[in-house]
Protein backbone atom coordinates (compact mmCIF):
# COMPACT_ATOMS: atom_id res chain seq x y z
CA UNK A 1 0.00 0.00 0.00
CA UNK A 2 1.25 3.53 -1.07
CA UNK A 3 1.46 6.14 1.36
CA UNK A 4 -1.71 8.32 -1.08
CA UNK A 5 -3.89 5.42 -0.89
CA UNK A 6 -5.33 5.90 2.97
CA UNK A 7 -6.04 9.36 4.03
CA UNK A 8 -8.23 11.10 6.44
CA UNK A 9 -9.72 13.65 4.48
CA UNK A 10 -12.32 16.91 5.25
CA UNK A 11 -14.78 16.19 2.51
CA UNK A 12 -16.74 13.27 1.26
CA UNK A 13 -15.75 11.28 -2.11
CA UNK A 14 -18.35 10.79 -4.28
CA UNK A 15 -15.57 9.48 -6.88
CA UNK A 16 -16.28 5.80 -7.44
CA UNK A 17 -12.49 4.54 -7.08
CA UNK A 18 -12.80 6.33 -3.27
CA UNK A 19 -14.16 4.21 -0.35
CA UNK A 20 -15.04 6.16 2.80
CA UNK A 21 -15.11 3.81 5.81
CA UNK A 22 -16.05 5.84 8.05
CA UNK A 23 -16.56 9.57 9.68
CA UNK A 24 -16.66 11.90 12.50
CA UNK A 25 -17.77 15.51 13.19
CA UNK A 26 -14.89 17.82 15.23
CA UNK A 27 -15.78 20.31 16.84
CA UNK A 28 -13.89 23.41 15.85
CA UNK A 29 -12.63 27.03 18.45
CA UNK A 30 -10.30 29.42 18.16
CA UNK A 31 -7.01 29.05 20.17
CA UNK A 32 -5.13 31.73 21.71
CA UNK A 33 -2.80 32.59 24.90
CA UNK A 34 -4.50 32.64 28.05
CA UNK A 35 -4.33 36.43 28.42
CA UNK A 36 -6.38 37.19 25.39
CA UNK A 37 -10.14 37.18 26.01
CA UNK A 38 -11.45 39.25 23.38
CA UNK A 39 -12.08 39.28 19.93
CA UNK A 40 -10.75 42.25 18.89
CA UNK A 41 -7.45 41.26 20.75
CA UNK A 42 -7.59 37.83 18.84
CA UNK A 43 -7.54 39.59 15.49
CA UNK A 44 -4.54 41.67 16.17
CA UNK A 45 -2.69 38.71 16.40
CA UNK A 46 -0.76 36.76 13.60
CA UNK A 47 -2.42 33.33 12.78
CA UNK A 48 -0.33 30.51 13.00
CA UNK A 49 -1.87 27.75 10.44
CA UNK A 50 -0.94 24.46 8.92
CA UNK A 51 1.53 25.07 5.93
CA UNK A 52 -0.76 23.27 3.73
CA UNK A 53 -2.79 25.91 1.55
CA UNK A 54 -5.80 22.98 1.21
CA UNK A 55 -6.41 22.59 4.86
CA UNK A 56 -9.61 23.10 6.05
CA UNK A 57 -8.93 24.50 9.37
CA UNK A 58 -6.60 27.02 7.69
CA UNK A 59 -9.63 28.15 5.35
CA UNK A 60 -11.56 28.25 8.50
CA UNK A 61 -9.66 30.76 10.19
CA UNK A 62 -9.22 32.75 7.55
CA UNK A 63 -12.71 32.65 6.93
CA UNK A 64 -13.50 33.78 10.31
CA UNK A 65 -10.80 36.59 10.34
CA UNK A 66 -12.27 37.88 7.01
CA UNK A 67 -15.94 38.23 8.63
CA UNK A 68 -14.43 39.63 11.38
CA UNK A 69 -13.20 42.91 9.22
CA UNK A 70 -8.86 41.00 10.07
CA UNK A 71 -6.24 40.59 8.29
CA UNK A 72 -4.53 37.61 7.30
CA UNK A 73 -1.66 39.05 5.95
CA UNK A 74 0.54 38.07 9.15
CA UNK A 75 1.02 34.15 9.24
CA UNK A 76 3.07 31.80 10.78
CA UNK A 77 3.02 28.79 8.96
CA UNK A 78 4.15 24.97 10.55
CA UNK A 79 3.60 21.02 9.34
CA UNK A 80 2.48 20.08 12.51
CA UNK A 81 -0.65 20.49 15.43
CA UNK A 82 2.17 20.73 18.19
CA UNK A 83 4.50 23.30 16.77
CA UNK A 84 1.02 25.42 16.61
CA UNK A 85 -0.18 24.48 19.71
CA UNK A 86 3.49 25.45 21.26
CA UNK A 87 3.47 28.83 19.32
CA UNK A 88 -0.15 29.68 20.30
CA UNK A 89 1.02 28.96 24.01
CA UNK A 90 3.88 31.17 23.82
CA UNK A 91 2.07 34.35 22.96
CA UNK A 92 3.23 34.10 19.11
CA UNK A 93 -0.15 34.33 17.43
CA UNK A 94 -3.65 32.61 17.12
CA UNK A 95 -5.01 29.72 15.36
CA UNK A 96 -8.02 27.26 14.74
CA UNK A 97 -7.94 23.51 15.74
CA UNK A 98 -10.43 21.04 17.21
CA UNK A 99 -10.97 21.15 20.55
CA UNK A 100 -10.43 17.64 21.17
CA UNK A 101 -6.31 19.00 20.59
CA UNK A 102 -6.53 21.29 23.59
CA UNK A 103 -9.29 20.44 26.07
CA UNK A 104 -6.85 19.69 28.52
CA UNK A 105 -4.60 22.18 28.00
CA UNK A 106 -4.35 25.37 30.68
CA UNK A 107 -1.92 27.20 28.64
CA UNK A 108 -4.45 27.85 26.00
CA UNK A 109 -7.86 29.93 25.91
CA UNK A 110 -10.53 28.23 24.23
CA UNK A 111 -12.80 31.34 21.81
CA UNK A 112 -15.88 29.76 20.72
CA UNK A 113 -16.72 29.91 16.60
CA UNK A 114 -20.53 31.02 15.12
CA UNK A 115 -22.21 28.15 14.45
CA UNK A 116 -21.66 28.01 10.69
CA UNK A 117 -17.82 27.96 11.42
CA UNK A 118 -17.96 25.36 14.68
CA UNK A 119 -17.59 21.99 13.07
CA UNK A 120 -16.17 20.19 10.40
CA UNK A 121 -16.60 17.00 8.92
CA UNK A 122 -13.72 14.16 8.79
CA UNK A 123 -13.82 11.14 6.46
CA UNK A 124 -11.63 8.37 6.57
CA UNK A 125 -11.15 7.20 2.73
CA UNK A 126 -9.09 4.64 1.01
CA UNK A 127 -8.73 4.33 -2.98
CA UNK A 128 -10.53 0.83 -3.80
CA UNK A 129 -7.67 -0.23 -5.88
CA UNK A 130 -5.14 -0.56 -3.15
CA UNK A 131 -4.61 -3.35 -0.85
CA UNK A 132 -4.87 -2.63 2.72
CA UNK A 133 -2.64 -4.62 5.10
CA UNK A 134 -3.40 -6.24 7.88
CA UNK A 135 -2.63 -3.65 11.12
CA UNK A 136 -4.39 -1.16 9.11
CA UNK A 137 -7.28 -3.38 8.33
CA UNK A 138 -7.91 -3.68 12.16
CA UNK A 139 -7.73 0.11 12.72
CA UNK A 140 -10.77 0.41 10.00
CA UNK A 141 -12.40 -2.51 11.88
CA UNK A 142 -12.13 -0.99 14.85
CA UNK A 143 -13.17 2.55 14.00
CA UNK A 144 -15.98 1.36 12.48
CA UNK A 145 -17.41 -0.09 15.07
CA UNK A 146 -16.59 2.44 18.10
Amino acid sequence: MESNDLKIFQMVAYEKSISSYFSFIEELAIISSIDIKKTDELLQKPIIISNNVDCTFRATLEKWIILNDGTTNRIIEFDSSEAIIKYVEDGMGISLLPKSLVKNNDRVCVHQLPNELNKVTIYFIKRNDSNINHPVNNFINMLSEG
